[in-house]
């Protein structure tokens, strides 16, 4: 079974490495992993996090939210824009007045 640090000795050993590597430039995880039996990775995580253990959020991860890309140039000309879509209901709608004086005209010769 895994042996449980405290808060107390992590720093410990933390603090051993630093002031090991202070004299030495390096090595102090190396020593750290011959003299207290911690794995290389515990202790690599622990340096990094300066010795505390990181609290667990649970759950999923939140998603990264990305910020939208800056507003392309409009265009100069759409083709199905809301003016070509104006001029096409107009149109129409002189289509459906031309047919409605036209059935009208028939309707009135039944």
């Amino acid at each position: 079974m895994a042996k449980r640090y405290t808060e107390e000795e992590k720093q410990e050993i933390v603090d051993f490495i630093n002031d090991y590597n202070k004299t030495n430039k390096r090595g102090g995880q190396a020593k750290a992993v011959a003299k207290f039996g911690v794995s290389p990775i515990t202790l690599k995580k622990w340096v990094e996090g300066g010795g505390k253990k990181k609290r667990k959020t649970g759950g999923r991860k939140a998603k990264k939210v990305s910020t939208p890309a800056a507003p392309a140039a409009p265009k100069a000309a759409v083709p199905n824009g809301p003016a070509k879509k104006l001029e096409r209901m107009l149109a129409i709608s002189k289509e459906i007045e031309a047919l409605q004086s036209e059935y009208e005209s028939i309707k009135s010769t039944l």
